[in-house]
């Protein structure tokens, strides 16, 4: 709780008192369109839509720059949560708690969670994806593989490259973590159809894709 709470602190103090950058701005323009113009917006961008809705419902509450960033600085605090449950399962009480200071204190890790952008939102689902994946691998009760199913969907919803991660851990797990065929096939099952469901949105998006190369 000490470490989250500092994690916290770092991210959140005086949010508001930076002015927006080039991209930000950009999310700052967009949170003031209707919704409808909004995602006609996203789906010529670059990126899923997960971000823009949290940032969208953030700044309902008060349209400010602070505000505008409060999802990635709850995204950078849990990925410390997160951390330090990995580096428990890792290593003991001691690397947990290892983990979690350098996740609550890395500089990247805090600017990215300081900026309304989807990169702290990114890391911290890749960080749970692990966490559930390691969970479902263990013992692929239905809970356990719906979380796995549900924080692959967000994660992927989020940043593009994920989809690089989640082949990753499937392998990481196979090798290391040694589950049994029926858990890994479960596990692979949620895996596939968390991607099926990116579909939808990969077709509506796809003037994105004509521009991938653009600077």
């Amino acid at each position: 709780l000490l470490v989250s709470g500092i994690g916290l602190l770092i991210r959140g103090l005086f949010l508001g008192l930076t002015p927006l950058w080039t991209d930000e701005a950009f999310m700052g323009v967009l949170m003031r369109r209707p919704l409808g113009a909004m995602i006609d917006v996203v789906h010529n961008d670059n990126h899923p839509p997960l971000q823009y809705l949290l940032d969208r419902l953030a700044t309902l509450l008060r349209d400010s720059p602070d505000a505008l960033r409060l999802p990635s600085v709850l995204a950078g605090t849990a990925s410390v949560v997160l951390a330090a449950a990995l580096g428990r399962r890792l290593g003991g009480d001691r690397a947990g708690i290892t983990a979690g200071l350098l996740t609550a204190a890395m500089p990247l890790l805090v600017l990215w969670s300081r900026d309304a952008r989807m990169y702290s939102l990114a890391i911290c689902l890749v960080l749970a994806m692990a966490l559930t994946l390691w969970r479902a691998a263990e013992s692929a009760t239905r809970g356990r593989i719906a979380a796995y199913f549900v924080v692959t969907i967000f994660a992927l919803y989020t940043h593009y490259l994920v989809a690089l991660a989640v082949p990753a851990q499937l392998a990481a797990a196979w090798l290391f973590l040694r589950p049994s065929r029926s858990n890994m096939a479960k596990v692979l099952a949620a895996a596939a159809a968390a991607g099926i469901t990116l579909v939808p949105w990969l077709l509506y998006a796809a003037p994105q894709f004509r521009h991938a190369g653009d600077p």
